[in-house]
């Protein structure tokens, strides 16, 4: 911490969750962060970098980081890894792979570069690059957004600026009748954080009424099971959200209290709180089970 303490960058190689996710809570120490990491198999390096004024901190853009996997076709194999590993340690992350020397040495060099041109950009930013078989290289950048932030009970939930933007768009293309979906995001039980980074919109064989809203299923199972599978289970189903007509509040029907009530028994069973999203002309209720 001394270290740190002076320090006008810092940089994190560790290619550790942990890591990661204690220097975006060290507040104490001003310094910028940025990440670099490769994949489980080598072939792609990711950088995560905060804004000079840490607006937007490493563990809220990890949530970006992992939306992008699901929604780029050119990454689905981001986390494949047919090779065993090597384990070193006894928890489900202390494994570790086999990777060739000159992976290391095409993207250190990129990381070198890069580190070199920072200076220029104080926005935050995620920029991916993947090599393939011939040798080429893919270069991705990532857009992301600032959360809005609140604290329920003893979660801190934060949502994407982004995805309530779109989410209001959607009540008003509705209107008059009510809409919704799921919500699709990261937990992080270590520090009681939910990131809310995505939704699945309204199916298609859901019920949309002036003053009531049922939400389908129709293939939302394979929705789930591919941003599950594409995120190593990173990004996972976190709740439902819906709209209230036009002049209503945001507080919880009767049938709201129904679903709230089987949300919290679903959720139990995966060991987390389950998160409802009410939307209305100019206002955002939320809800956390168990709270």
């Amino acid at each position: 911490r001394e270290k740190l303490q002076d320090a006008e960058l810092i940089i994190d190689t560790s290619a550790s969750l942990s890591v990661s996710r204690i220097l975006s809570r060290m507040d104490e120490h001003k310094a910028r962060r940025i990440s670099f990491f490769l994949n489980p198999i080598g072939d792609t390096l990711i950088c995560i970098a905060e804004d000079v004024n840490r607006d937007v901190t490493l563990n809220e853009l990890e949530g970006f980081y992992y939306q992008f996997l699901y929604k780029e076709p050119l990454l689905k194999s981001h986390f494949v890894n047919e090779s065993k590993g090597i384990r070193y340690g006894n928890s489900c992350r202390d494994v570790s792979n086999f990777i060739p020397n000159e992976r290391f040495g095409i993207f250190s060099s990129i990381a070198a570069s890069l580190l070199k041109e920072i200076e220029n950009n104080d926005k935050e930013f995620i920029r991916i690059w993947q090599l393939n078989e011939e040798m080429q290289i893919s270069h991705f950048h990532v857009d992301t957004s600032i959360f809005k932030k609140c604290k329920i009970g003893n979660w801190n939930i934060n949502i994407s600026q982004e995805l309530l933007d779109k989410m209001f768009k959607k009540r008003i293309e509705k209107l008059p009748v009510e809409t919704g979906g799921i919500l699709v995001g990261l937990i992080d039980p270590q520090y009681n954080n939910i990131y809310i980074v995505d939704s699945i919109f309204s199916p298609t064989d859901s019920r949309e009424y002036p003053t009531a809203y049922y939400r389908g299923i129709d293939g939302l199972g394979e929705q789930l099971k591919h941003i599950e599978g594409s995120t190593n289970n990173s990004i996972t189903y976190l709740g439902e959200w819906h709209s209230h007509p036009k002049g209503c509040t945001v507080n919880q029907s009767s049938d709201d209290l129904i679903l709230f009530s089987w949300l919290a028994n679903f959720m139990q069973s995966r060991g987390f709180p389950g998160v409802m999203l009410i939307l209305s002309d100019n206002d955002i209720g939320i809800y956390v089970t168990g709270n």
